[in-house]
């Protein structure tokens, strides 16, 4: 007997069904994978966004900083800042920060709110505070709009150190970052030897250790900075001019590199000087020391101050005083002196104002500073009348103090103008020598920097502006003509270059490089 087969088609089916559930499973997952993975793009991408709208934040409050400094920085005369100068240089920021930026289209107008309060685990103190700035998103790649908020914080118990924390923001994520800026004094001014708003001329046996710079712009005139032969510049040429714009024929001597297209430099003004403390220390000079009057002229004659060199030249008629020990002395508003044979110790005060303060000294020995009162104008007629004039055998030697030898805003200064020793000696000058222009000829040793202040044009001075210039080691005629010797000149900046008391400058908000921190 023959047994009937039957055909398995109910275990087929059971076998279809199961890899539909199978590859509907495989399906699911795919399909959750690939959710996952486009949110875990999503959060990346506004992770990503987060953090670069944080450090975008970041960028645009030092944007805000460097122009907070060039428009609002407030200034201390202070050589070491106070918890005082801290507060106020910070709250002077704030309200630059809130004035600048309420009703800022950046914020849709919004207002910023004064300074506050704060305090967090780090401590407290004071803070202001940008709200949310926002970055339209990309439509292309559909992503979402970011955002950054900024916050100014000044910790109470450390007031010299500005924290500025940048909280990025892409939908829902948030990225935190921050960096630290400690304040200072400005003291870019002495990172040249020698910095003159008028041109600069170097010539003679004359060595400058350091960078040099000159704000002098009148190219059609003359070269902003000329270099004789024999004369050297260890340290860098650098002016405001671009390279098609300087003849640089007139530099001979050797140097280190000429670097074009400088920015200016944040001159002194007449309101950044104070020297009431100098005044404090000294009283008025006896009338009973006068010896006798003479008549003089600036500028003289070669070799013979009793005669003018032109038409031009101002006439003097000077009270003498010789062969005098002073101690802490003032000279009144008007003073034309003429002091032979004379030392200074301590302060040196020219009250300086109303009137001509054209003042020379022969054959005199400085024991300390020499410092002057009211800053006067400099144009062509001032800079005649306003005159420290060192001739002869004039000797340097201060003991008073280090970082100043001469301050005397505006005032034209001349130091060594007669003769150099026989013998070849020179006079040490300590600190820094600060006028409306300097000028430096005989052998000197100057261990400090040169400040020219006074602004030199042909507008305020005439087609001679060029001739108005620093001058080291310059001689205009020979010495068989009754002119004067180069010399030998050496100015070298000493390593702890400070700016001395009663010259205020800004307070800069230094950012500093390793601090940034992610939060």
């Amino acid at each position: 007997m023959r047994m009937k087969k039957y055909k398995s088609k109910g275990f087929a089916s059971i076998a279809a069904l199961i890899l539909v559930v199978i590859f509907t499973i495989l399906a699911c997952e795919f399909l959750i994978s690939s959710r996952i993975s486009m949110e875990t793009a999503v959060n990346h991408r506004n992770m990503s966004s987060a953090q670069a709208a944080a450090e975008s934040g970041l960028n645009y409050a030092h944007f805000l900083i460097c122009d907070y400094l060039n428009m609002s920085a407030v200034k201390t005369f202070n050589q070491t800042l106070s918890y005082v100068d801290s507060n106020n240089a910070f709250e002077a920021l704030a309200d630059y920060l809130q004035t600048k930026m309420t009703y800022s289209p950046l914020l849709d107008t919004k207002t910023i709110d004064p300074l506050g309060e704060f305090q967090d685990q780090y401590g407290y103190g004071m803070q202001i505070i940008i709200p949310a700035i926002t970055f339209l998103g990309d439509e292309d790649y559909s992503s979402s709009p970011s955002s950054f908020s900024l916050k100014f914080r000044l910790y109470a118990l450390d007031m010299q150190n500005l924290v500025i924390m940048s909280t990025g923001q892409s939908e829902d994520l948030t990225r935190t970052v921050e960096v630290s800026y400690s304040m200072s004094r400005d003291q870019s001014i002495l990172d040249y030897t020698i910095a003159s708003r008028s041109r600069i001329i170097i010539t003679g046996d004359s060595t400058i250790e350091g960078g040099i710079f000159s704000e002098w712009e009148d190219h059609n005139l003359a070269a902003p900075i000329s270099l004789a032969g024999d004369s050297t510049i260890n340290g860098d040429i650098n002016t405001i001019l671009s390279e098609t714009n300087y003849d640089q024929s007139v530099l001979q001597g050797a140097f280190e590199e000429i670097i074009y297209d400088q920015p200016k430099i944040v001159w002194p003004t007449i309101d950044d000087f104070d020297t009431s403390w100098y005044e404090d220390q000294t009283s008025t000079l006896s009338v009973g020391l006068k010896s006798y009057k003479t008549k003089e002229y600036y500028p003289h004659a070669p070799g013979d101050y009793t005669l003018p060199y032109d038409a031009s030249s101002a006439e003097l008629n000077r009270t003498v005083y010789e062969n005098k020990v002073l101690d802490d002395i003032l000279l009144p508003s008007g003073s034309n002196a003429l002091f032979i044979n004379c030392t200074f110790k301590g302060v040196m005060f020219v009250k300086g104002g109303i009137g001509v303060n054209n003042i020379r000294f022969e054959d005199c020995t400085f024991e300390g500073v020499i410092a002057t009162g009211e800053t006067p104008k400099f144009d062509e007629e001032t800079w005649k009348k306003n005159l420290l004039y060192f001739t002869g055998s004039t000797m340097f030697s201060n003991q008073f103090m280090e970082d100043i030898t001469i301050l005397a805003p505006n005032y034209n200064i001349n130091i060594g103008n007669t003769h150099v020793e026989e013998d070849g000696s020179s006079t040490t000058i300590t600190g820094m020598v600060l006028g409306g222009v300097v000028d430096l000829r005989g052998n000197i040793n100057l261990q400090g920097t040169i400040i020219s202040m006074g602004e030199v044009s042909e507008e305020l001075f005439g087609s001679d502006a060029d001739q108005v210039a620093t001058n080291i080691g310059f001689s205009d005629e020979s010495p068989e003509a009754g002119g004067d010797p180069a010399g030998t000149i050496d100015v070298i900046p000493p390593e702890n270059n400070n700016l001395p008391i009663g010259f205020a400058t800004r307070i800069m908000f230094n950012r500093e490089a390793n601090s940034y921190v992610e939060r």
